[in-house]
Formats: structure tokens, C-alpha cells, sequence
């Protein structure tokens, strides 16, 4: 309960400020909380094969501003040294609207680069029974990103 109640939290305070930045062309962003959807099985490294293909997410709360899709699309890449896909270790290439960057994980967290900065946090969505030990394809998603 706490940790859902800080998620909350900071989900909020991202989109605040998101919401309270001033719109200029130097400020793109996208703040908040969504669900990414990945189009095979993530699993821990040892218990299943590495990830491959598309991600999708999409903002549920927050979003993006000066008109930005509220949609990231992306593909797995070769992982961390060629090494694969898993919970807690992964890459890719991830474009919102004509701004594309890549991602690398540690954990739960992915840091964000090139055209696409910043840092979010995805975690298995438990509550539609997804798990890295059983193999998650749904995945909650709190951040926020600056489009360059």
C-alpha cells in the first residue's frame, strides 16, 4: 500500500509539473504514469528466453505537451553487451512523435537518450497477474522525459 501510494505521489507531482512548465519550443516533455505493453514475454535472466519486438506505452496519466503523441513506440535491441532482454536488463530504440532515442535498464529503472532524456520506472503490472519469474508482457510505467 505504501509503495502504491508513493507511485501515486510522484505520478502526481510529475504531472504537475508538466502541466505548470510554460510552452516553448525548448521545453518539450512528457510526464506521469502509463502502461507499456511489450510483444513478447520479459522473464529474469535464466527463466526464459530474452525479449524481443515491439514495446508500446501509453501515458494514463499525465502525458506529453505541445501536441505530442501520448504514445512511445520502440523495438528490444541486442541488450546490455549483446547479452539479451530480461527484467532488470534490457535496451532499445524508442521514438515519441519524430523524436527517437534508445533505453538501457538497471533494475527497474530506464535511462532514456539522444532525442528522448530521462528516467522511468517499470514494474511487472501484478494486478493482471504479470511477474518476471512467470513472464511479463504489461508493465506500469512512472517518469518523465524531456524531447529533443
Amino acid at each position: 500500500m505504501k509503495r502504491l501510494l508513493g507511485v501515486t505521489i510522484i505520478s502526481l507531482l510529475a504531472a504537475g509539473l508538466l502541466i505548470v512548465s510554460p510552452a516553448s519550443a525548448g521545453n518539450d516533455a512528457c510526464a506521469g504514469q502509463g502502461e507499456a505493453v511489450t510483444q513478447s514475454n520479459v522473464y529474469y535472466p535464466g527463466l526464459g528466453p530474452s525479449a524481443t519486438g515491439t514495446v508500446t506505452f501509453t501515458f494514463t496519466i499525465g502525458g506529453c505537451n505541445q501536441g505530442h503523441s501520448n504514445t512511445a513506440n520502440g523495438n528490444f535491441t541486442a541488450g546490455v553487451a549483446g547479452a539479451g532482454n530480461f527484467c532488470g536488463s534490457s535496451t532499445g530504440d524508442v521514438s515519441i512523435d519524430h523524436h527517437n532515442g534508445s533505453w538501457t535498464s538497471a533494475g527497474s529503472m530506464l535511462v532514456l537518450s539522444g532525442g528522448i532524456n530521462g528516467a522511468v520506472n517499470a514494474v511487472p503490472n501484478a494486478t493482471k497477474g504479470d511477474s518476471c519469474t512467470s513472464g511479463a508482457n504489461d508493465f506500469l510505467v512512472t517518469g518523465s522525459v524531456a524531447l529533443v
